[in-house]
């Protein structure tokens, strides 16, 4: 067998049979021992070959399989179309996965939830969310204006999200648990650093970060990645019963 036929048969015996990804450790094997990445080993049931249950309670791990790979520093090659990039295993790996300027990722437009390549997101924003998207060509920066309605109480709520040249988006929403207007960006090519500056009759509030991925979830903000503004340090500068309108600076910093 020759070096090119031995490497195209081990990237055969390392390719899950669910995923169809390359697996590393851990590894685990149905009684039978048909292997299965840990990934899917968590999302079904049965063997996917021989259909045998799978033992949730003590699953049975592959572990020469496991050695051989830890050994030969195996480099898992990116499975997104069009990425060329090879890594090591673990944490390289996911990290590559999240980033991967060829990932497919659901579309961020509140209720479409459509799968698209990220080469391709722009151009379905702007084919399909003309009306749910505020596209600004500038691409440095941006003042975009939003009309609170008037301060009966904070409701969960979110506004029209902002692309800043083809790159930054920018979302506010608000939270009744929390009482405040929260402001953040998202990338969806290049990460970049960027500041948001709130102006509303004559008080300000700047923040300055890191866009994170466009795919990243709402739920993993925390208070250090987003402008916070207490919905009490607007509102008490103007008639309850007026709407608001209120000034955000959006500038991209590098």
């Amino acid at each position: 067998m020759s070096r090119k036929e031995a490497k195209n048969s081990l990237g055969d015996a390392l390719t899950c049979p669910i995923c169809m990804e390359y697996m590393e450790s851990p590894i685990y094997q149905c009684r039978n021992g048909h292997t299965i990445c840990s990934e899917c080993h968590v999302r079904v049931n049965d063997c996917p070959q021989c259909r045998v249950a799978l033992d949730k309670v003590a699953p049975i791990r592959t572990l020469a399989l496991e050695q051989m790979v830890d050994k030969m520093k195996f480099k898992y090659p990116c499975r997104n179309s069009g990425c060329k990039v090879s890594t090591q295993g673990g944490n390289a790996r996911k990290d590559h996965r999240a980033k991967c300027p060829h990932r497919t990722i659901t579309c961020f437009v509140s209720g479409c939830g459509k799968k698209i390549k990220l080469p391709s997101l722009y151009e379905h924003v702007e084919e399909d969310h003309k009306k749910d998207v505020t596209l600004h060509a500038a691409r440095d920066s941006v003042v975009i204006r939003y009309t609170l309605p008037k301060h009966d109480s904070v409701k969960d709520a979110s506004w029209t999200p902002s692309i800043i040249g083809d790159n930054l988006v920018c979302f506010m929403v608000s939270s009744a648990k929390r009482d405040e207007i929260s402001v953040y960006c998202r990338y969806i090519y290049r990460q970049v650093r960027y500041s948001i500056t709130v102006e509303a009759y004559g008080t300000m509030r700047c923040y300055a970060g890191w866009a994170r991925p466009i795919d990243y979830h709402d739920d993993e903000i925390r208070l250090a990645q987003y402008l916070s503004v207490p919905a009490n340090a607007i509102w008490f500068l103007t008639d309850a019963n007026t709407d608001l309108t209120v000034s955000f600076v959006f500038e991209v910093l590098e």
